[in-house]
Formats: structure tokens, C-alpha cells, sequence
């Protein structure tokens, strides 16, 4: 995925939305995915590329980048296959060619681990799996004392993520907010463990993956702060289209319930605004912009060109 996405907005802006939401809910599955992989190849045809992936998008966590493409071109980065063997000074790959090597860097990602904590009571080597409710609540804690913050990987910033999360664990310190029973949060466990199986080749960052919007709401609603679109829509639809087709910023979590914000609408209003507001360094002159008559008077124009042509000539 590059940075950018369409018309020049930034590619999570354009991609995080209610309406895109919703839009790959109601459609099938293979038919939304075929859709994004050929969207992907018409900027980067991966086949072409050498670099296509066994899984799908949406399959794994993707690489964001908009400099790969021009480094593969340009000749700073060459693609090779999985590296079979080191030897002295040099690098032998599984197709059998051989590249003379300074140093090796390793950029396998991450293994994200807890130290400082016992095992027993937080354990991600297993790659598959891990008893933490929501991300959040190790079930291996009795009571509920022990929250783990911002530990979850989403295709958007984690920092809206992470916030939510502050939310909700503090109105849960307080006696605001009940957790359920620890049987339903295994089983809700569970059912996660199961999809993310189904959905994700297997890895130790895929046990961390949360979908955006969803999990933003099911925070929201613990907190008590989740809009209702659909009354919104009912007394103020401007608002309510904004929040449909434009990113869904934590400003939506702050319309209602606990922590509301009086500015919080204005924010949402002019958010687009403000993401543009440091790009438009120069005065730009504004072409105006020709209405739908004069596309009719021309089709008239060439229909009645045609037909004199075509009956007298």
C-alpha cells in the first residue's frame, strides 16, 4: 500500500471510513478483495514486480510505503529470493545467485514480549494465540488489575486506539464500567482466536490485530460515548455525512457520554480542512467550473452534426 491514496489524501483518511465500511460489509468477501488487489496493481503490478505475495490484502498486516516502487527503479533496492545460506564475506539465495555483503541487517520485524512481567501472567511466544481479553485484560489476572494500553496493531494510527483503551480501563479502575464474566470473556476469546485463524496466515503480530471502526465502536460503547448515527442523521445531517464518508477520528467519541467536548463537532466539520491547511503554501487560481448544460449543448450540437452528415452527405 502507498501513503497515498486518492486525490492526494493520505491512504488511512481515505480508507478508515463508515461508508467503506459498511460498503465492504454488504458485499462479498472475494469480490471487495479482487477489487483492492487489481486497485493495488494498477499503481504496482506485484506479479511484474517479482514481489506478489502468497496471501491476499487484507490477509496479513500490509507494508505501507511509497518509496519502494522508486528505489526498485531507480536501482538502490534489488529483489532477491529467501537467502539459503551466509557465507564469509557474501549472501547465497535459494535461486542460487550470490551478492557480496558488508553487513545484514535483519528487518524481520518484531517479537514483542513482557520481561518484566511473569509468564504466567502474559505469554505471546505462542504464535496463534493469547488469553487477553480485547487486547487489554489478561485473564490470567484475577481481579482485573492489570490493563495492557496501546498493545494492538490496527491499518490506522494506534494513538486513537490507545486513548479509547485509557477510557475505558479507567472508568473500569473506578467501578464506572463492569467487565463481563470471566467464562464470557474466554469464549469471546475464543471467537477471536478462531477468526483471526481463519482470516490471517499465522503470526505473532496477527494476535494483536484489531479492525479500526469496530473496535473504536466497542470501546465506545463500554465508555457510553458511542454516537448514534442514525439520530445525528435525524437532526443534523451535515454532521451525520461527515462522519459517514470522512475518516472516523476520535472526535465522533466525543459528541456524547463521558469526556463529551463542546468543540467536538466543529472539529469533525472542518477536519478535512486542517489536514489540507499546510499544503496550500501557495495562492492557487480556481478555474470555475463548467455545468452540466454545456455538456448538453454539445452532445445536441454533435447529434445534430451527425445526422445532417449522415442524411445529406
Amino acid at each position: 500500500f502507498g501513503r497515498v491514496g486518492g486525490k492526494g489524501y493520505p491512504l488511512d483518511y481515505k480508507f478508515m471510513t463508515r461508508y467503506n465500511l459498511l460498503r465492504m460489509s454488504i458485499l462479498p468477501e472475494s469480490y471487495t478483495r479482487a477489487e483492492l488487489e487489481a486497485s493495488l496493481n494498477g499503481v504496482l503490478d506485484h506479479a511484474n514486480w517479482g514481489i506478489k505475495p502468497k496471501n491476499g490484502p487484507l490477509n496479513q498486516h500490509p507494508l505501507i510505503t511509497s518509496a519502494l516502487p522508486d528505489r526498485i527503479l531507480n536501482g538502490s533496492v534489488t529483489m532477491k529470493p529467501n537467502v539459503q545460506r551466509f557465507k564469509e564475506d557474501s549472501v547465497v539465495f535459494v535461486d542460487g545467485s550470490e551478492v557480496k555483503a558488508d553487513a545484514v541487517v535483519f528487518a524481520t520485524g518484531y517479537v514483542f514480549s513482557f520481561p518484566f512481567l511473569k509468564d504466567s501472567l502474559i505469554n505471546f511466544r505462542n504464535k496463534t494465540s493469547t488469553d487477553v481479553y480485547q487486547m487489554m485484560w489478561p485473564l490470567s489476572v484475577k481481579h482485573n488489575t492489570l490493563c495492557m494500553i496501546g498493545h494492538v496493531q490496527a491499518l490506522a494510527t494506534v494513538n486513537p486506539l490507545a486513548e479509547m483503551q485509557s477510557r475505558w480501563a479507567t472508568r473500569v479502575f473506578k467501578g464506572l464500567s463492569k467487565l463481563p464474566s470471566e467464562r464470557e470473556m474466554r469464549n469471546q476469546v475464543e471467537e477471536k482466536h478462531k477468526q483471526m485463524k481463519s482470516h490471517y496466515y499465522e503470526s505473532q503480530r496477527h494476535t494483536i490485530e484489531v479492525d479500526h471502526i469496530p473496535y473504536m465502536d466497542f470501546l465506545a460503547k463500554e465508555i457510553g460515548c458511542k454516537p448514534n448515527l442514525w439520530r445525528i442523521a435525524l437532526t443534523d445531517l451535515p454532521l451525520a455525512k461527515k462522519m459517514f464518508f470522512e475518516y472516523c477520528t476520535g472526535y465522533q467519541y466525543r459528541l456524547v457520554g463521558p469526556g463529551k467536548w463542546s468543540g467536538a463537532r466543529e472539529a469533525i466539520m472542518t477536519q478535512t480542512e486542517r489536514m489540507l491547511h499546510p499544503l496550500k503554501c501557495l495562492p492557487m487560481h480556481e478555474e470555475k467550473k463548467t455545468g452540466w448544460w454545456s455538456y448538453f449543448i454539445v452532445v445536441v450540437i454533435a447529434t445534430v452534426i451527425y445526422f445532417v452528415f449522415n442524411n445529406y452527405y
